[in-house]
């Protein structure tokens, strides 16, 4: 049998997935986005913020526990979750222990989150907000 994207027991991967070779940032669970990676301007905003010795930590914090996992934000791709990774950045001001606060504060209301970073009243500004670097 000939596997087609009509055939749900086809073995060919999906779009999203990690087999799929325009998919290998975002995997689909149960009908939702589950980050795996970030993107290129959150890898450059961590490389001015943190020194190496810190990066790895940062990354894994941003992929684990500032994704997909925060309410409502279940659908959202690695592009549309920068703006929440650009706010707990941003509020870190590259110190670990303000990047957990900044966390925290995303996973009880990721609304006060983008308040506090000044992200809230226009949903592209983070795009625009770059730290100085080390």
């Amino acid at each position: 049998m000939l596997a087609t994207a009509e055939n749900p027991y086809s073995r060919r991967p999906r779009v999203g997935s990690p087999g799929h070779p325009n998919g290998t940032n975002t995997v689909q669970r149960n009908g939702t986005l589950t980050s795996s990676s970030l993107g290129p301007e959150t890898e450059r905003r961590i490389r001015l913020l943190f020194p190496p010795s810190e990066r790895d930590v940062v990354r894994k914090a941003l992929s684990e526990q500032c994704g997909n996992n925060l309410p409502l934000l279940d659908k959202l791709d690695d592009v549309q979750l920068e703006r929440f990774r650009f706010a707990v950045l941003k509020l870190s001001e590259g110190r670990l222990d303000k990047l957990a606060q900044a966390i925290a504060l995303a996973k009880a209301d990721w609304r006060d989150l983008l308040v506090a970073a000044d992200f809230a009243d226009d949903p592209r500004i983070h795009l625009g907000w770059l730290p100085k670097g080390r």
